[in-house]
């Protein structure tokens, strides 16, 4: 039977396509991620809870991120977002006690409530 998804070297999981980031599963060595540019879609808990995670640079390929994707990742620092971004989903960094860089891109129009709940800080 032939598989579904694959999973690169780092234990993320993807689409056959590659073109849904679907979960996170192993803890990041060096703490970064950069997703790779086939991806446009990042599922909904894709990387919850996921304390390895400092910093993902996320291309511009991505034009959706679903809800609670980055739930929950304590140690999550730095994010650089997609200028193809147009809404950030409630409950999308929820949690991200340590989030203290990331710059929304002029082509985000909505942020939906509870996008960055319970971030010690914010800087847009």
């Amino acid at each position: 039977m032939e598989q579904e998804f694959i999973i690169d070297e780092h234990g993320v999981i993807f689409s056959k396509d590659m073109k849904r980031l679907i979960r996170c599963t192993m803890p990041f060595i060096d703490g970064k991620y950069n997703i790779p540019s086939s991806v446009e879609v990042i599922s909904e808990n894709a990387f919850y809870n996921c304390g390895s995670l400092e910093e993902i640079t996320i291309p511009d390929s991505v034009t959706e991120i679903e809800p609670s994707s980055f739930w929950g990742c304590a140690n999550l620092q730095t994010v650089r977002l997609s200028k193809s971004l147009k809404v950030i989903e409630q409950f999308t960094f929820y949690s991200c006690h340590s989030l203290t860089n990331i710059n929304i891109p002029d082509s985000v129009t909505e942020i939906m409530n509870h996008a960055f709940s319970g971030c010690k800080y914010y800087i847009g």
